[in-house]
């Protein structure tokens, strides 16, 4: 047989076995309460959500959850059960942590636990039957952690101005583990603290107030701290490199606005980064409809595109490498800037049109 006969039987056999693998209804085995880390006295712990039975190591797929950075663990978020029942029993292994509350800890100790998060999953993959391969997706406060770990997932030193801040840390350890995400889903996410775009509809917040959740977890205004803004958002680490992405939001959010999503769609679209941004019209943040056959469908198909192929040896992809170094720093400056210096605020706080 031909050399090019044998690699076409090959691509058929590879073929064949995909299409098994996406077919394939695995029970889900829940392992519950790991420990990932523990920061002081304080376990963070981590449940996972296996397909039983699977005969081949499988990518994983890390839930963050949302709540204002300040209300709500891994253990009783409701939205868990829709996303094993999307995912696991295809193949695709799910993730739920808990991270640190803004109560407790400020910026960026939430970045700084999820990364802690993906190392540990990392480097426990063979324990559990899992492949390396990860995805991240998350809701409002947990849809910004996941975009910044698509964004600045190699970051670790960050300076703008006159503030520093470790985006990479050591929660967990796993030194040298890379903390990059191969595929990223932002369900309705802040993406840029600095700027909050007036738009259509009310918006519920006051930026001024010192209740706004992003001054709660930078532990002062945002008005007051672009540099330290920026450490927060992942609109300013957008690089060609970064993962592809999902991103849903609704016209009638008025916590989050939809003009964030739009805001990283569009960088990353500039820089060549796959992205979709699904908008639903009269949709509220966190409705219903975002947790519906047909959206949340789309989303195990956005994963099983990035995340499947990956698992059968195609780990050292361009976008979310694991062969980039696993923690770089960053300046501010190295960044694109994605109108950070002309931002005009009205007496609401928010962003007026240039």
């Amino acid at each position: 047989m031909s050399k090019s006969a044998r690699m076409g039987w090959a691509a058929l056999a590879l073929g064949l076995a995909l299409v098994a693998k996406a077919e394939a209804q695995f029970t889900i085995k829940t392992v519950p309460n790991l420990t990932y880390a523990t920061v002081g006295t304080k376990a963070l712990l981590i449940d996972l959500y296996l397909p039983q039975g699977a005969t081949t190591t499988t990518p994983i797929v890390l839930w963050i959850h949302g709540g204002a950075w300040s209300t709500t663990t891994h253990i009783t978020k409701d939205n868990i059960g829709h996303i094993t029942s999307v995912l696991v029993p295809k193949g695709i292994a799910v993730a739920s942590l808990n991270y640190r509350l803004s109560e407790e800890a400020k910026w960026p100790a939430q970045i700084q636990d999820c990364k802690g998060a993906v190392r540990w999953l990392r480097a426990n993959a063979a324990t559990y039957n899992l492949n390396g391969v990860i995805g991240a997706w998350g809701e409002s406060a947990g849809g910004h952690l996941a975009a910044i770990l698509g964004t600045a997932g190699g970051v670790g030193m960050y300076t703008s101005g006159a503030y520093t801040a470790d985006l990479e840390g050591t929660v967990g350890g796993n030194p040298g583990v890379s903390s990059r995400v191969q595929a990223v889903a932002d369900y309705y996410g802040p993406t840029d603290f600095f700027r909050s775009a007036e738009g259509a509809g009310h918006f519920a917040w006051d930026v001024t107030k010192a209740d706004f959740p992003p001054n709660m977890l930078i532990d002062g205004f945002v008005l007051q701290n672009p540099d330290k803004c920026k450490s927060a958002s992942s609109l300013p680490f957008v690089e060609p490199t970064d993962p592809p992405f999902a991103i849903y939001h609704g016209t009638a959010d008025d916590q989050v606005l939809i003009e964030q999503s739009k805001f990283l769609d569009s960088a990353l679209k500039k820089n060549n980064v796959p992205s979709t941004l699904t908008i639903l019209t009269g949709a509220g943040h966190s409705a219903a409809v975002f947790w519906s056959a047909v959206n949340t469908k789309t989303v195990y198909d956005f994963f099983a595109k990035y995340l499947v192929p990956s698992s059968i040896g195609l780990v050292n992809q361009s976008r979310g490498r694991m062969t980039r170094p696993s923690v770089i720093s960053r300046s501010a400056t190295s960044a694109p800037d994605y109108g950070w210096g002309n931002a005009h605020w009205n007496s609401a706080g928010r962003i007026l049109p240039q």
